[in-house]
């Protein structure tokens, strides 16, 4: 995979990596209940998740369109400079709606490029970026303060001189045609992104407020969300590799099992911060491990249509799970106690249906004039 997309897509991820992990300090900050932070933090992703598909179908140049790489380079320069300012809670909400937008500008493109060039191993690597995001922002706030982020916007500066002197990278991809028809082909794929991703959404939007609640400092939150997905890496390339031997309805089974022991554990079994942190990133191991696989497949199955593939099985699908969390936090967001332990609940409950339903999650590649 190109490096300079890879950093590209780090610096992307880092910034909207900031909300989840901002929640218990926008709660005191603008002195907000749970449930209003934690479906602000759903929201988010979900609107950018969704643009996924739309772009997906714009990508119809036969070179990457370089002209969104300078808008996105300036939307990330929008918090850093802004919160210098006093700014209200609706304004933040505005400035992370637009870098959630161009987030998802890239995205589909971005994944369908790894998985040509690299195939899983590819997507993973470019998924995990941005690990840092939560641990840095809490460490900031909980030092600092959100106004004194220009500091850091200063540093985009050299970067953003540089993109416009450094040749744009120019990858060829076939226009992506249309039709209804890819949703029937990819709905297992689609279907199962979509379950996981409401679980680890609301997983990542409620683990910092509850540990908030049990009296843990907020970086504690970023750090946990930042360890996860570091452990994520991992997973992601162990799961690449479990896909050529082992069926794909298995590594799903193993995945929503995982996931769901590992949050029931966190909420229930024991509330010392070693233990916490222990089954924080044994969910999230759990979690990531199908994510590459997911891409990769739906890819495989549409191997002419790698960019709406991607878009698919990643934007459209995210947009849906985190959908079911916005829905989740608006209905039970004022128990976090709760959420937690119904998403470990339902996630195991979703890998043994995964288990008697197996036949229907056996998918054969799609050859056509597609």
């Amino acid at each position: 995979m190109n490096l300079f997309m890879f950093c590209f897509h780090f610096l992307v991820d880092f910034v909207v990596a900031f909300p989840a992990p901002l929640s218990p300090y926008l709660v005191q900050f603008y002195h907000l209940d749970a449930r209003t932070v934690a479906m602000v933090v759903a929201f988010l992703p979900f609107v950018g998740s969704l643009s996924q598909p739309l772009f997906a179908l714009g990508f119809r140049s036969p070179s990457f369109p370089s002209r969104g790489l300078h808008l996105t380079l300036g939307a990330l320069l929008l918090p850093f400079f802004l919160f210098s300012f006093p700014i209200s809670f609706t304004v933040f909400f505005a400035v992370f709606l637009i870098l959630f937008l161009a987030d998802g500008y890239f995205h589909p493109v971005g994944a369908a490029l790894a998985g040509t060039n690299h195939g899983g191993k590819g997507v993973a690597a470019f998924i995990s970026g941005g690990a840092l995001g939560p641990l840095f922002i809490t460490f900031w706030v909980s030092h600092y303060s959100l106004s004194s982020l220009w500091v850091l916007g200063l540093l985009f500066i050299p970067f953003s001189i540089s993109l416009f002197l450094t040749p744009k990278p120019s990858y060829k991809t076939p226009p992506q045609n249309f039709s209804w028809r890819f949703f029937g082909f990819l709905w297992p794929v689609w279907s199962l992104v979509s379950i996981r991703t409401f679980f680890s959404a609301a997983f990542h939007t409620f683990v910092p407020l509850l540990l908030n609640e049990r009296g843990h400092p907020l970086l504690s939150g970023g750090m946990f969300l930042s360890l996860g997905v570091l452990c994520g890496i991992s997973a992601n390339m162990l799961g690449s590799k479990l896909h050529n031997r082992f069926p794909y309805w298995m590594l799903n089974f193993l995945s929503f099992v995982g996931l769901g022991s590992m949050v029931f554990l966190f909420t229930t079994i024991s509330h010392r911060f070693f233990w916490l942190l222990f089954f924080f990133i044994a969910a999230d191991f759990a979690t990531f491990l199908t994510m590459s696989t997911n891409v990769a497949e739906a890819q495989r199955v549409l191997p002419g249509n790698r960019v709406l593939a991607s878009s698919l099985s990643m934007g459209f699908a995210w947009s849906m799970g985190h959908a079911l969390n916005f829905l989740w936090a608006f209905l039970f967001g004022r128990d976090v106690q709760f959420v937690l332990q119904s998403v470990g609940v339902m996630a195991i409950g979703t890998g043994i249906a995964l288990h008697f339903l197996r036949q229907k999650f056996m998918l054969k590649p799609l050859y056509s004039e597609w």
